[in-house]
């Protein structure tokens, strides 16, 4: 082979690995842009807001299980003799406040007429339904008689028959422990509603725990028309009579 033929073949050789090199380096960056969005991507959808409502990607991970003491999806945002239906005559009536709350995710505060149920239950001291205009905004469970061995907040949803999607955040309150789940952590749907859980113990001991479920949806028109500013807590500030709620009885 003549020298021309040789530098021919070499310069061809040259080319062709060039080219080859430019195109493997052009897929190593196309590859490296995609993982990129790809971990932005997946960065942006485990984000979740500090509480409130749980956005509409999130997927329902917590559940109500059917072998739960109480049939939650029967008592949660149920009228007063749905509620009876399913837990019998109520023992006591209290409540009264004309303040309720939510938190979507900022704490927000509306003119509400509110009461509150006691019924008794085999497995509790005492099952407290507060209704909110009407329909029952929380479900709480109140000393846990069948429960057995140490307090632990898995002992409690064990016994509650529930499964939250993710762990608790643990909160300071005065003599007692607080746990709570808002709706990213808890996951928990009945329909289109939204629930956050809050548990409570003192002592550590299963008398003295009490388990929520608190209705956290997004505030209707007409709630959105009562809001208002509200610094001394629930129930605390007055309310102009023509922002209240029409007064209604429960039977």
């Amino acid at each position: 082979m003549n020298t021309l033929n040789r530098t021919l073949m070499c310069a061809a050789f040259l080319t062709v690995t060039a080219s080859c090199s430019g195109a493997n380096e052009t897929e190593s960056k196309t590859e490296a842009k995609g993982e990129a969005a790809a971990a932005t991507t997946n960065k942006k959808d485990a984000k979740a807001p500090e509480g409130g409502a749980a956005s509409a990607k999130v997927k329902k991970g917590g559940q109500f299980l059917a072998s739960a003491p109480v049939k939650w999806n029967d008592l949660l945002r149920a009228s007063p003799e749905d509620v009876a239906a399913s837990l019998g005559a109520h023992t006591r009536e209290g409540g009264g406040r004309i303040s309720c709350v939510r938190f979507l995710p900022k704490r927000v505060h509306f003119a509400c007429t509110h009461i509150a149920r006691d019924y008794t239950h085999p497995s509790f001291e005492k099952v407290t339904v507060d209704f909110e205009d009407g329909r029952a905004a929380a479900v709480s469970l109140v000393g846990f008689k069948g429960a057995k061995g140490e307090f632990s907040v898995a002992g409690t949803l064990k016994a509650a028959g529930i499964k939250a999607a993710r762990a608790p955040r643990p909160q300071s309150a005065d003599g007692a422990e607080v746990f709570v789940w808002f709706n990213h952590e808890a996951q928990l749907m009945v329909g289109k509603d939204q629930f956050l859980m809050r548990l409570s113990t003192v002592d550590q001991d299963w008398a003295k725990t009490k388990l929520e479920v608190i209705f956290n949806g997004p505030l209707s028109k007409d709630e959105q028309s009562r809001t208002k500013s509200h610094k001394s807590g629930p129930g605390t500030a007055p309310v102009a009579e023509d922002n209240r709620p029409p007064q209604m009885k429960l039977k």
